[in-house]
């Protein structure tokens, strides 16, 4: 078995919850985002993700010590992440305004007019 990804996984099923309360737990419920802003969504989204690089980098796990940072599991796992998020927001937001006809209803920053 990877102790790293095992710290790893065991990371994110602890960090889970952090975010999803923050948004569906309190946002949501409150209607928060209705008087959101463009800058309110991005801090939303910040303070929802930076954690997840920052707290494995000050807490390292015992198998990660011996690990370079790009071997490490969650290094990986938000490297991955990353890449799948912008090929979904700036590649695929295309499909949903072009062929399904979607359009935002909330203020946001725009990548690819």
């Amino acid at each position: 078995a990877d102790g790293s990804k095992r710290w790893g996984e065991k990371f994110f099923l602890l960090y889970t919850p952090f975010w999803l309360t923050l948004c569906l737990g309190v946002v949501v419920p409150f209607k928060l985002y209705e008087s959101f802003t463009e800058l309110e969504y991005l801090v939303l989204g910040l303070v929802s993700t930076v954690p997840a690089f920052v707290i494995p980098l000050l807490f390292v796990g015992k198998a990660d010590s011996i690990r370079s940072l790009k071997d490490r599991y969650w290094v990986k796992a938000n490297v991955w992440i990353i890449i799948f998020s912008y090929v979904g927001n700036y590649f695929w937001t295309h499909y949903f305004f072009t062929v399904l006809g979607a359009s935002y209803t909330f203020p946001s920053w725009r990548m690819n007019n």
